[in-house]
């Protein structure tokens, strides 16, 4: 899907979007005090959040899923705030594991190998024509059979990229650490988040991780998560933090 054009952190429209997250998910608006935690949190590495531009959609967009798109450069502040919005939105949906996603397209692939199977079957006059007795003439024919012929390639195409895309997830959901973890919708928050905060401050310098902690932490209202208390929360990022940047 494509994006629309950017927006500036000042236009109107834009505003009116904040607006309505706003008003849609409260709970993952920053407080004051969240606001000021967040700014020292990124001042202990250097980095003034008011000041550090960012892409547009470095965090949303990957919930949106959105291509073909160059964003604009934006105040760190702003894309944080977004990021928490789109948390709030990613938490009302179900993530599926890999094994779940394949299972899914496993269904697809079945109907898709089901249609070929009859199509390539099915006469290719289509029943259509306007020859003798409805029959297709020649020339209509040859158009037919080259319509039916395209259309059988394209469906065998398509069944074999969903094979190889259901091998490649049954693959990942073998993996216990990453089938554990991958439906957390906090895991995801928190991944966008590192990797925002790795480009902005990078990865060297004593305290990383406890420097990391505290930021994800800062932007992680307590209403967000409501299904953690504070301590879990706080355990659990630590966690997340060790294995983020073992695996880096």
């Amino acid at each position: 899907m494509r994006a629309p054009a950017a927006l500036e952190p000042h236009d109107p429209l834009y505003e009116s979007i904040k607006e309505s997250f706003a008003e849609q998910y409260p709970f993952a608006t920053f407080s004051e005090a969240q606001r000021q935690e967040i700014k020292e949190s990124l001042a202990e590495r250097g980095v003034d959040v008011n000041a550090e531009m960012v892409d547009e959609l470095y965090g949303p967009r990957e919930w949106w899923g959105w291509e073909d798109y160059t964003p604009a450069q934006r105040p760190l502040r702003n894309v944080l705030q977004e990021v928490a919005y789109q948390a709030a939105m990613a938490r009302g949906m179900k993530l599926e594991t890999p094994l779940q996603r394949a299972e899914n397209l496993q269904k697809i692939l079945t109907a898709f190998e089901t249609a070929v199977t009859r199509l390539a079957h099915t006469p290719s006059d289509g029943g259509l024509g306007d020859g003798p007795r409805g029959l297709p003439t020649f020339d209509q024919l040859d158009v037919l059979i080259e319509r039916k012929n395209a259309l059988l390639a394209a469906m065998r195409q398509y069944i074999a990229e969903l094979q190889e895309r259901i091998a490649k997830l049954k693959a990942m959901g073998s993996q216990k650490k990453l089938n554990a973890r991958s439906h957390k919708a906090y895991n995801l928050y928190w991944e966008i988040l590192a990797r925002l905060w790795l480009k902005v401050t990078g990865s060297a310098g004593p305290k990383r991780r406890q420097h990391l902690c505290r930021f994800l932490l800062a932007c992680t209202p307590p209403t967000l998560f409501p299904d953690m208390t504070a301590q879990e929360l706080e355990q659990r990022s630590t966690t997340f933090v060790s294995y983020f940047f073992r695996s880096r």
